[in-house]
């Protein structure tokens, strides 16, 4: 119990000495407590270490190759998706230019047509 004191006292002892004599700021007393060995958490009593306690290495290899056979599964289809997006892309495009061909076109005959019109009429 006395090496404690002893911390709390240098402790407290550190932070009065480390504080700036400028009266606004407040200092803080530091109490440390030291805690048994046999009071300390184990690394084997950890919730995770239980977890991949009951998990044996072959279960985790098992779960791990259908982990990896997922994601080749999901690269297969994110690069089939990528590769229907690009020919939509590519359809839209002809259609695009297609159907300013064909406004092109109908302008040309409204203006004729326009034309005919004027002269039947004149």
């Amino acid at each position: 119990m006395q090496a404690s004191t002893a911390s709390e006292t240098s402790a407290s002892q550190r932070a009065e000495k480390d504080a700036p004599s400028n009266s606004t700021q407040k200092t803080a007393k530091v109490t440390v407590q030291k805690v048994p060995s046999d009071q300390m958490p184990s690394a084997g009593s950890s919730l995770i270490s239980q977890g991949f306690n009951r998990l044996d290495q072959d279960s985790l290899s098992k779960k791990l190759i259908e982990s990896v056979e997922m994601i080749k599964e999901l690269h297969q289809s994110n690069k089939l998706l990528r590769d229907n997006v690009q020919g939509l892309y590519s359809e839209k495009d002809k259609k695009d230019a297609e159907n300013f061909v064909l406004q092109t076109e109908n302008r040309d005959l409204r203006d004729r047509i326009e034309i005919l019109e004027n002269v039947i009429g004149a």
